[in-house]
């Protein structure tokens, strides 16, 4: 399928959009512009409300307050039949009485195409996702992934603008999923329509977004790059909520710029930041480095003693937990290519981290 078959992606605006149910505010005050073609992805923990903000666009429920427009145009009225909006879910949701090229005929059905056209597009969509070989099929007769793929091919068929996802990868095993990952990137590179993309999976957001909103009841946290958010998350929810981190107190010391770590007991100095206070820093465990037998830590380091709690093997990765004397507990890892050795448990062990690699964070 080329992209000339599939019309370019349109823009979504969400204009102080607000939903309850009941005196549940599922989303408060929504504001957010997804480019043209843009794959975003909506991450948070359950509740969080993005996957009520996908089945507003999709117009399966309707705002309590505020506004939604694809490219420029307010959707409020319009059913979900006229939308131009595809989507995909978790379940697949995929007809089981009808075989794969019904089940991918079925949208041009509903919009009374012809049986020609019919016949044209659902070939083209199959064989985007690899099934050209599979029509005469019924869904029990294919895999897990064969599915995905088939009510992938269902929902972008008539040509939408904006495709919504579901979690659609979230009741396949691991493999599987890591491959579906890959297809959904060559699918978008393909089809170029507009993506929103609806997990709680960090990793996945990590892996195919242009950019990612996270969110916390009902509310956004933040909205970055993937590189942006995982290194240099906004709040404390998006530090502990994005990938393995680690979270250190920080008292003032009466000086502006300057804390002390309460974990280490030691001075952390840096400009003041914009903003709320910071109350703590975050430093990822793959920032942290153990320091060998005599070796000097870099300039301006952060060094401290500590004794191995626990040891994680994952193949080409150790993870390890490391108990502070105050007792708390830090993490870091190694790779094994750049590890000197394997630790043990109450192994004593000298770490270090660069200030640059720590984020300041404010509690909210």
């Amino acid at each position: 399928m080329r992209k000339a078959d599939i019309q370019t992606g349109a823009t979504v605006d969400f204009q102080a959009v607000g939903r309850s149910f009941g005196k549940l505010d599922v989303l408060k005050d929504f504001s957010l512009a997804i480019a043209a073609g843009e794959f975003l992805t909506l991450l948070g923990p359950s509740g969080s409300g993005k996957t009520t903000a996908l089945n507003m666009i999709a117009g399966f429920l309707q705002p309590t307050s505020g506004d939604i427009l694809i490219d420029g145009k307010s959707i409020a009225s319009l059913p979900p039949e006229r939308r131009n909006v595809g989507m995909v879910f978790q379940n697949y949701s995929l007809f089981p009485h009808m075989n794969v090229f019904d089940n991918v005929a079925f949208p041009l059905k509903m919009r009374r195409a012809s049986a020609q056209l019919i016949k044209e597009k659902v070939e083209k969509a199959l064989e985007l996702v690899h099934l050209a070989d599979y029509a005469a099929r019924m869904p029990t007769q294919i895999s897990g992934g064969q599915r995905q793929r088939v009510a992938f091919a269902r929902a972008i068929v008539f040509a939408p603008r904006v495709l919504l996802m579901d979690e659609p990868l979230g009741a396949l095993d691991l493999k599987l999923r890591e491959h579906m990952q890959l297809e959904i990137k060559r699918y978008r590179d393909e089809i170029g329509c507009t993506m929103i993309y609806v997990t709680h999976d960090q990793g996945e957001a990590l892996t195919l977004s242009d950019r990612i909103v996270v969110m916390n009841n009902g509310r956004i946290v933040q909205i970055g790059g993937p590189e942006e958010i995982y290194d240099r998350p906004a709040n404390r929810f998006s530090a502990e909520f994005i990938g393995e981190n680690n979270i250190l107190r920080l008292q003032p010391n009466g000086k502006a710029g300057h804390w002390v770590i309460e974990e280490l007991k030691q001075p952390f100095a840096s400009p003041a930041a914009a903003g709320p206070a910071p109350q703590a820093l975050s430093i990822r465990p793959e920032k942290i480095a153990r320091l060998k037998a005599g070796e000097a830590r870099g300039p301006g380091s952060i060094a401290f003693d500590a004794t191995i709690a626990e040891i994680l093997f994952f193949g080409d990765v150790i993870k390890y937990s490391a108990r502070l004397a105050d007792g708390a507990l830090i993490k870091f890892k190694e790779h094994r290519a750049a590890a000197t050795s394997v630790m043990r448990v109450d192994q004593s062990v000298t770490l270090a981290f660069a200030p640059g690699d720590a984020v300041l964070l404010a509690d909210e």
